[in-house]
């Protein structure tokens, strides 16, 4: 097992050459929630989900790998036409996201969103007014005087 990416209390480790693992704190997992809605709904190509389950305060998800090289080894070596074929399925992707719309802020499954990185230490507390908003510029007014931020 080599751990190649760490941040808070999220690690990334790979399990040999076919599958990743995930290890978070027990905060809501909308990865996998998000990435089986992006499966059924669109062409987007994610990562299919192997396994995910929580234990000891601790929420595990194990991926597949996907097949490919990183996109900055090989750029420069890139002919244009690939370069311009990679630009028009990106966008296509953008715009198959940018078909879904909301009349709230929250997870594609309705639920309030975990907000551990824009609020840290408060818990899930700024979830639930960023939910209760009826838009995004309305969820954000005063929210510094609800958390104690001036």
């Amino acid at each position: 097992m080599h751990l190649f990416n760490g941040a808070g209390n999220r690690y990334h480790r790979a399990l040999g050459t076919k599958y990743i693992l995930k290890d978070r704190g027990a905060d809501p997992n909308y990865e996998v929630i998000s990435t089986h809605f992006l499966q059924a709904n669109t062409t987007i190509p994610v990562p299919t989900v192997a396994q995910e389950w929580t234990e000891e305060s601790r929420h595990f998800t194990v991926v597949k790998r996907v097949p490919g090289v990183l996109l900055e080894k090989i750029w420069s070596s890139m002919p244009q036409s690939a370069r311009e074929e990679l630009a028009r399925c990106t966008a296509e992707y953008l715009g198959q996201l940018r078909s879904f719309q909301s009349e709230t802020v929250g997870s594609v499954d309705g639920s309030p969103l975990y907000c551990g990185f824009l609020f840290p230490g408060k818990g899930d507390e700024g979830c639930q007014v960023l939910h209760a908003a009826e838009d995004g510029r309305g969820a954000l007014e005063g929210i510094g005087e609800v958390f104690g931020y001036e």
